[in-house]
This record gives structure tokens, C-alpha cells and sequence, in this order.
């Protein structure tokens, strides 16, 4: 079990000290290695371009070729070199810095004359029980330990008092001081029991699995940002949570082990096993500019090879990334097939900031829910395979692209501008600063109290559509509940900056319907700028659809592009319907034929630098020379392709995008593993 994991150091080192029979029975690993270590293994080890005399004493059968004699020290070259009193014999050389004690030459001599006995790093040795000496009625741990104190001739210090014995003891387990309620029940209650009854209820409290899983995710390197400069949150805090509980439920460490390297890969794997698989993802990511893809992934690799030596093997694995290791028994050959295991994992090595970092895994706080989201991930992923696994010739998708740049050169010529809606009415997320917010099918409903101007937007998020900055006016639909009539209603424009921390600039142009000096708008909010109040006329007649326009010659000057949008009303009821802005049709025509597309582009790993250019993405594409195609520019066209001819397939697949997102509009994210497509080996030319 886990927690007992962390009684084998005490009981090895227990058991290495023991000693049999009169003659002391020298151990390799503990007394004869580091002293081989040391003062031999620089010349004669693992490093084959400083080994000098062709000489190996860190093997057993290169020591023993010709250096050893097993069970005669003095026929032994090794033993005659260390004793030699001739300079240009005697080992370590003269000249050197390393030099033997007595003491360490007769612990030689001894393990020679016992056989020279190899053993393997104890790191690599198969784990098994000892007998435990007789020593009374004492445990098996305080059994070796008194065998090695009377070897040594010495006593245990006398019993701590109660109240420094309960200090130790809840140090030890919970990592916290005891209450002074808890030492003093203890100091009172003199039963020889109770001791036993207090490791028991703190070894299955939460703070004992908090106290040992902090040392776990210590050896996992755990953290909840995302490292290096930009160092953004990540979502972790789930893969904490799973560990705690492991603690606390003491599961089998081969289930512990299993669930966090391939959790994702085992027959129908639970949602503990899918966020524990999450292991895999705590690794330090970037999202700075010049920063190199595939040497990105390469460090990736590095950091898995890294861990599962340390965290699993009990050795170090880095210095094999660029030659044999020099002391542990792993070449550089081992080093990279132990990172071929991690090959299959969907990863990035460049993020943008602000990335959600795909593959995440959504956490529902109903269980019917989380059973929704798995149904309807894999009619999703079904219909996708469906959808875009089409099967065209060349000559079907160059026909295909001539149409399509006939019907886009068609759109320029057009004269005026169209809507297209950047926000939609069912939009599945929002950020509610006051009042209440929910949805239905005809848009965001929102809910506010007198006396207080209510905001909700949109999310901060990074210009998804660029050409919204170069947009020639807005739009938005809002239906006033005749009920519960708002005083005031408004949107708002956010323009900004956003770095590695979030926005650093941000700016707000507020448009309101209402009394013109409504004593609201003169309050000050951290959202509302005074100075950028644009009114637009009286509040518009409730119980109707309406639509309100913000005309571009309205708009202030702003220093950034407009990035999103929030909406605004003081008391009553509005239903928002769709927010958008005014375009040419061009924009509207390469945007409107691939709705799919753009979400399907945005869960590619891949070349995430040309997100931002996406409106024009799949024009670009088309008309550029198929020399100059990169892979991502094929798989654009593809995809856009299989949606033309199968506009039903994608109208559904969108469909069920709109729900899954309403679905987990409320749940919790969590990094996990997952397997992404084969990869190609790749030989280089000599």
C-alpha cells in the first residue's frame, strides 16, 4: 500500500546494518561501491572515453577478467595494486588526488576474500520481506533497530514525555502541530492504547493524505501555473485533488501508478483514472514569442524521461540525453526509448496565452451530467470521423477549390455591409458581475435589482474575430420584459491588450438606451468610463424583439482592437439575443461557409500563431500555389471541402457543439492525457 511506501528507507537501511556471525559480512552496495565510487570508477567505470588499462571494476565481470580473484585478496591484482608501496604501481596513482584509508583497504580485502560479491543498485532489486529477529514482543521496524543498537552498543534515548511525544507524532503524520485540546486529552488519558488509537484516526485523516501527497506532488513536480515567463494557471488542481484522495482511500501503488501514466489508456477509465492521468501534463510549457515548436516538444519528451526516472526507477536518467550515463546502468539509447512510451501524446510545445490547453477533461458536480458529457463527446467525435474522414480524389477537391474562388471573388464586387453575429444568443458561458444570468433557446436572460447598474459580458477573451476591429458599426437584439421593465439598458465595447497575466490595458466605450443623465452612469465602476458614454436614445418598447444599432461614426477612438463585449441594464428583465457587427460580404462569405470549421481549428494543436487569421484562412489557403501548402494549409481546405458537401453532417455536429458547451458551462477543467495520431518515424539521409 501507498503509505507504506515511506517505511522502506527506514527498514533498509535496518537491514543493511545487520551484521552476521563473528566475522563482519562486508556489503557491496554499502560499504565497497562508494568506496569504488570514489577513488576507481573516473578511470575504470562507465565512462568508455576516460577508461584507461581497459579496465571495468563498476561490472562484476569486468572486475573479475583480471583484477579480481574472488575469495583471495592477495592473489588479486586489484589488492596488490592499493597495497603497492611502488610508485608507478601503486592505485589510486600517486600523483592523484584520491587516496585510501586503511580502513577502506582491509574493508576490500574482506569483500574479496568473501567472494567479491556484485549486488545491484538497491533502486533495481526486487523488494522482499526479511526475517525479523526475535527481540520480545516489539514491532518488526523496532526489532532491526534494536539488533543494530546492541551490534553497536548503544541504547535508545528515554520515552518522551506525553506532550513532546504527541508534537512528534503529529509532525510526522499531519505535517501540523497537535490542538491544545489534543495534548491535553493525551496527557490525561494514561491508557497504553491510546497511543496506538491516535496513529490509527491520524493516519486516516485528511491531513495525513494532504501531509504525504504533498510529498508526492512534490516528486511530480506539480504545480498550478504553467512555468517560465508567461507562467499562466493551468488546470491541475483536480490532479491534487485525485492524489489526496489516493492517499486517504490507500490504494495499490501498481493501480496508483498505472492511473497517472496511462489512466486514459485503460479499458473504459473512470474519471479518476482520466484526471490522474493528468501526471503526464506537468510539465513546464511556453507561450512566448520565438519560441521553436519542435525543440519545444523535444524538451517535453526530456521532462517525461526525467520524472519517470526519478519519481519511479529511484535514478537519474538526464545525463543519458546526450551520452551513455556515467554511473547509473542506463545508455543514451534507453534514455530515448523510454521517451518513444510518451510519443503518443497529444501535446504543444508553443501555447498563446490564454490557451485552454487541449486535451482537458470536464468535471460535472451532478453524476448525470458528467454521464451527459461522456455521451455526448463520443457522438461528437463520431460524427467529426463521419464528417470530415470523407473520401475525395484530387481532382473533386481542385474543382471544389475553383468554385469556391468564383464565388468568393463574386462577394467582393458587392456593395454594403451585412451582419454577422459575433456573439450568439445562446452563448454558453458568462461572467455575471451583479445580478442573475441564465439561458434559454431565444438568448441570455438577465435579472438585475434597482438601484445598482448590472454588468455581464462575454468572457475576457483574446480577439477571436479580428475583422471585429475593423468593423462598420455593431449590433445587438434585447427584448425588455413588460413585467419587469429595466430603467436603463447598454453595451459595451471592450477594446484592450491582453498579456501574460491578463489584460494589461483595457478599455471600455459604453452605448446606452434610457434617461439620458441617469445618475447611475456618473458612479464609478472599474468597468465604465465616463468619458466614453455614447447615448442612443430612449429605452425601446417592451415585450418586442428589437434590434439597436451602435453606427460606426459613435464610436471612440481606442488605442487596441475591440476584443469583446458586455451588456448592462439597471433593474427588470432582458433577454439578449445576438451581438454582432456590421461587414462587407466577403468577410460574411469565407466566414459563413465553415461555422465548424473555425471551432474544429481551434482544437488543433498545431501552428496556433495563424489562429488570429482564421476569417481569411481558408481564402488563403485555396488560392496559395500547392508548393507553398504547408500540411496545416491541406488539412484547412480538406476539412472546409467535406463540409460543403455534407452541410447537414456539419449543421448537426454544430448543433451538438452548442449543447456539449451548454453542458459544461458550469463544470471544472482538468489537464489529461490523451493518445493523438500515429506518428511517422522519420529517417535522415546519411
Amino acid at each position: 500500500m501507498i503509505r507504506f511506501l515511506y517505511l522502506l528507507p527506514i527498514s533498509i537501511v535496518s537491514i543493511l546494518g545487520i551484521s552476521q556471525g563473528e566475522e563482519r559480512v562486508v556489503s557491496y552496495n554499502r560499504e565497497v561501491r562508494p568506496i569504488l565510487s570514489e577513488n576507481c570508477f573516473t578511470c575504470h567505470g562507465f565512462d568508455k572515453d576516460k577508461r584507461e588499462a581497459d579496465l571495468r571494476l563498476d561490472t562484476e565481470k569486468g572486475a573479475k577478467e583480471s583484477a579480481i580473484v574472488a575469495g583471495n585478496a592477495k592473489a588479486s591484482e586489484l589488492f596488490k595494486r592499493i597495497v603497492s608501496r611502488d610508485p608507478d604501481e601503486v592505485m589510486p596513482p600517486a600523483d592523484s588526488i584520491y587516496k585510501l584509508t586503511p580502513s577502506q583497504v582491509e574493508t576490500l580485502q574482506l569483500w574479496i576474500d568473501q567472494g567479491a560479491k556484485y549486488e545491484e543498485h538497491w533502486a533495481y532489486k526486487n523488494l522482499k520481506l526479511p526475517a525479523v529477529p526475535d527481540f520480545g514482543e516489539t514491532g518488526a521496524i523496532d526489532s532491526f533497530l534494536q539488533r543494530t543498537w546492541k551490534e553497536y552498543g548503544v541504547s535508545p534515548v528515554v520515552k518522551a514525555d506525553p506532550r513532546v511525544l504527541i508534537r512528534r507524532l503529529s509532525f510526522d503524520l499531519r505535517g501540523l502541530p497537535p490542538t491544545p485540546e489534543e495534548v491535553t486529552a493525551f496527557e490525561n488519558d494514561h491508557s497504553p492504547t491510546e497511543y496506538a488509537r491516535l496513529v490509527k484516526r491520524w493516519t486516516e485523516s485528511v491531513e495525513h493524505a494532504e501531509h504525504q501527497g504533498l510529498l508526492w506532488l512534490d516528486l511530480v513536480r506539480w504545480a498550478d501555473s504553467s512555468g517560465m515567463v508567461s507562467d499562466e494557471p493551468i488546470a491541475t488542481g483536480h490532479y491534487r485533488k485525485y492524489v489526496i484522495k489516493a492517499f486517504r482511500d490507500n490504494i495499490p501503488f501498481d493501480r496508483f501508478t498505472r492511473e497517472q501514466l496511462a489512466g486514459d489508456l485503460l479499458p473504459k477509465p473512470t474519471w479518476d483514472a482520466l484526471v490522474a492521468s493528468g501526471y503526464n501534463r506537468l510539465v513546464k510549457t511556453n507561450s512566448e514569442a520565438g519560441v521553436i515548436e519542435k525543440e519545444a516538444l523535444h524538451a517535453l519528451k526530456g521532462e517525461h524521461v526525467r520524472s519517470l526516472g526519478t519519481v519511479w526507477l529511484g535514478a537519474t536518467t538526464g545525463c543519458a540525453e546526450c551520452h551513455d550515463h556515467k554511473y547509473d546502468p542506463i545508455s543514451a539509447r534507453d534514455y530515448y526509448a523510454l521517451g518513444a512510451f510518451f510519443d503518443d501524446l497529444i501535446e504543444v510545445g508553443v501555447y498563446q496565452p490564454g490557451d485552454r490547453r487541449a486535451p482537458i477533461h470536464y468535471l460535472h458536480n451532478e453524476p448525470v451530467n458528467m454521464e451527459k458529457d461522456r455521451e455526448l463527446s463520443a457522438i461528437v467525435e463520431s460524427l467529426r470521423q463521419e464528417l470530415y474522414g470523407i473520401d475525395a480524389d484530387a481532382k473533386e477537391i481542385v474543382d471544389w477549390e475553383k468554385e469556391f474562388i468564383n464565388q468568393s471573388n463574386a462577394t467582393k464586387k458587392k456593395k454594403g455591409t451585412v451582419d454577422w453575429p459575433w456573439v450568439p444568443a445562446a452563448l454558453p458561458a458568462a461572467k455575471v458581475i451583479k445580478g442573475d444570468f441564465t439561458i434559454t433557446p431565444d438568448g441570455r436572460v438577465t435579472t438585475a435589482g434597482t438601484g445598482e447598474l448590472h454588468r455581464h459580458s462575454a468572457g475576457e477573451f483574446l480577439s477571436p474575430d479580428p475583422a471585429a476591429g475593423k468593423a462598420k458599426g455593431y449590433y445587438v437584439e434585447a427584448t425588455l420584459d413588460p413585467a419587469d421593465t429595466p430603467e436603463l439598458i447598454a453595451v459595451q465595447l471592450i477594446n484592450g491588450a491582453y498579456g501574460r497575466v491578463g489584460w494589461h490595458q483595457e478599455y471600455h466605450s459604453t452605448f446606452y438606451w434610457g434617461p439620458k443623465d441617469h445618475a447611475l452612469l456618473k458612479k464609478v465602476y472599474p468597468w465604465l468610463d465616463p468619458k466614453n458614454l455614447v447615448y442612443l436614445g430612449d429605452l425601446p418598447e417592451a415585450g418586442k424583439r428589437v434590434r439597436l444599432d451602435i453606427p460606426a461614426n459613435k464610436i471612440p477612438k481606442m488605442p487596441y482592437a475591440t476584443a469583446g463585449m458586455a451588456w448592462l441594464h439597471v433593474g427588470g428583465k432582458v433577454t439578449w439575443g445576438n451581438s454582432g457587427y456590421h461587414t462587407d460580404p466577403h468577410h460574411t462569405f469565407l466566414n459563413g461557409s465553415h461555422t465548424s470549421l473555425i471551432r474544429y481549428w481551434w482544437d488543433l494543436p498545431l501552428n496556433r500563431d495563424d489562429r488570429n487569421k482564421f476569417p481569411t484562412l481558408v481564402g488563403s489557403s485555396i488560392r496559395m500555389a500547392k508548393k507553398d501548402r504547408r500540411p496545416i494549409h491541406e488539412k484547412v481546405i480538406r476539412v472546409a471541402f467535406a463540409e460543403s458537401k455534407r452541410p447537414d453532417s456539419a449543421v448537426n455536429l454544430n448543433d451538438l457543439l452548442r449543447r456539449l458547451a451548454l453542458l459544461r458551462r458550469h463544470s471544472e477543467t482538468a489537464l489529461v492525457s490523451k493518445t493523438g495520431p500515429r506518428k511517422t518515424p522519420r529517417l535522415l539521409k546519411r
